[in-house]
């Protein structure tokens, strides 16, 4: 009974937690993944000076980005490219604004994430524009400061209101908001798309960059062809995370994976710990009761009516066990709140396609048994006696 109310919960954490791992990967991040290979980089001050007394014209990294962006555009197969500060699964780092014309109210603001991108990046990422336009080419140094917002941004700063036109202060300078695009879910797919900003990467440059480009092929097959061409631009210049944008997404959900795997193993080892445990008791019961059931077999008991009683016997310890497993993982479910997503963890399907499962398993051990009792010879058993 200990170790099926064991399994039991075992078993039921393993599967909220399958559960949970399965609702998780039918999230849209709010960008495409398929065909998309990513590269990211650090660039030197030495060699790419950040220099905040031109700022944001920092010539060595913008001619290092557009020839990157240039070559790998002319690779076979690539569709489109673009280079931003962090890429999608970067949460990165988050700034203080004001609406203009409404300052007082920015101290109960979230700050927004921060992303600098190029014009590419929302084509490259297939990512949805919701109102207005992206951001194009001509958003440069030369030209007014623009950036575009979130859902999430529009709904928590321009409640019922049409940001569009509306100009945001950030870092010393008004922006025009030209655009709101889809959420992004920047944070994982577990999490909350927070508000956020899009700023045009030459009105914003970074010294940290991610490459991205979408392929229309396997996009393994450009990793070298990505580090060779970085190799002729900058042979001392490492790249970092060169993998598809699709395992960045899966590694996102990796503790998750770990978890559920983790308590997948310690729940088969519970189970078959259960059926063992049922078998042998059952199997030690018959050896005992060897005599009695001779007797009964005597006096005109069948086969079935004494496979039924070593059965029923099984069947009692089952639901012993079963219900005092409900009932511990209806309490240790709980403590997993934090490792779920999108599923309660009392889900009523998962407990009891848990019980079912175990009831089912913890019958089948005790058939062995009760076919052993049942084939029990009257006669040897009253020698035996």
């Amino acid at each position: 009974m200990a170790e099926l109310a064991l399994a039991v919960v075992l078993t039921a954490g393993a599967g909220l937690l399958v559960k949970s791992l399965w609702q998780l990967q039918q999230v849209d991040p709010g960008f495409s993944t398929e065909g998309v290979l990513k590269a990211d980089f650090q660039l030197p001050e030495k060699r790419y000076p950040a220099d905040f007394s031109v700022y944001p014209e920092w010539v060595e990294i913008g001619r290092f980005e557009d020839e990157l962006k240039t070559r790998v555009a002319a690779l076979p197969g690539v569709r489109s490219v673009a280079i931003a500060g962090r890429h999608p699964l970067d949460a990165g780092f988050t700034s203080s604004i004001s609406v203009v014309g409404r300052e007082a109210e920015a101290g109960d603001w979230p700050e927004p994430s921060i992303r600098q991108v190029d014009a590419g990046y929302f084509e490259t990422l297939q990512i949805r524009l919701i109102a207005g336009r992206r951001l194009e080419v001509t958003d440069d140094a030369t030209a007014p400061t623009v950036l575009l917002i979130n859902e999430s941004a529009a709904d928590r700063y321009f409640p019922g209101d049409d940001p569009l036109g509306q100009r945001i202060r950030l870092w010393g300078s008004n922006r025009e908001i030209v655009g709101v695009i889809a959420n992004e879910r920047f944070r994982g797919p577990a999490e909350v798309t927070p508000p956020a900003v899009y700023l045009p990467l030459k009105q914003a440059p970074s010294p940290t960059g991610s490459l991205l480009l979408r392929v229309d092929r396997n996009p393994e097959l450009f990793v070298a062809s990505v580090r060779g061409i970085v190799r002729e631009l900058d042979p001392a210049l490492p790249l970092s995370g060169v993998e598809p944008m699709a395992v960045t997404l899966r590694d996102s959900m990796e503790q998750r994976r770990f978890t559920m795997l983790l308590l997948g193993i310690f729940a088969t080892v519970a189970l078959v710990l259960a059926v063992v445990g049922v078998h042998g008791v059952l199997t030690y019961t018959v050896a005992q009761r060897k005599q009695e059931i001779g007797i009964r077999m005597a006096l005109g008991a069948d086969r079935h009516t004494v496979q039924r009683l070593i059965v029923g016997h099984g069947v009692l310890l089952t639901f012993g066990g079963l219900g005092i497993g409900l009932i511990g993982a209806l309490i240790g479910t709980r403590l997993m709140r934090s490792l779920l997503f999108a599923v309660s963890p009392t889900d009523p399907a998962t407990i009891a396609a848990v019980g079912v499962l175990l009831a089912i398993v913890a019958v089948v051990a005790s058939y062995l048994p009760a076919r052993r009792a049942a084939e029990v010879d009257p006669m040897e058993a009253l020698r035996a006696e």
